[in-house]
């Protein structure tokens, strides 16, 4: 984190010194986090251009993943015969600190056609309402392998 926050300022400062544009922070964001790569080798056996790296993919798959949610519900919407399944699911949860629970939860939430709609009282536990429930144990795995392991590889 302080990788980042490091990065950030010198993108903030740099930007200061010229004409400030999206392209040109992005750029010079880029720079910091070149610069930061050897430091970030020698200190901590880079885990910081491995957990940007993490997190660029996280991105990527999950607006992929996004981006079929919408289109399934969008053809649900449109055909006669309704193709949705509802059902409620139990997920075991890895996750165990707030942080990690909450952006799992919200992410799952935030994906169309599922909801976390309670966390058991230990917190090992969300019950999560899926539209397109077609076979337990597959949504739970696409839950646990798409969404919560990946939320785990870069924020542990």
């Amino acid at each position: 984190m302080i990788y980042l926050t490091f990065n950030l300022v010198f993108a903030m400062g740099m930007l200061g010194l010229g004409t400030p544009s999206l392209l040109r922070f992005a750029y010079l964001f880029l720079i910091g986090f070149m610069l930061l790569i050897p430091i970030s080798l020698f200190l901590d056996r880079g885990v910081y251009p491995k957990k940007a790296y993490l997190t660029i993919r996280f991105i990527l798959l999950y607006f992929m993943d996004l981006t079929h949610s919408c289109l399934r519900i969008a053809a649900d919407v449109v055909t006669v015969k309704s193709l949705s399944h509802p059902g409620f699911i139990e997920v075991p949860l890895e996750a165990r600190t707030d942080a990690e629970i909450a952006l799992v939860a919200n992410l799952v939430t935030f994906s169309p056609g599922t909801m976390v709609v309670d966390l058991t009282d230990d917190r090992k536990t969300m019950l999560v309402h899926s539209m397109f429930l077609e076979d337990e144990k597959r949504a739970i795995d696409e839950i646990k392998t798409r969404v919560e392991a990946r939320v785990l590889e870069i924020m542990r």
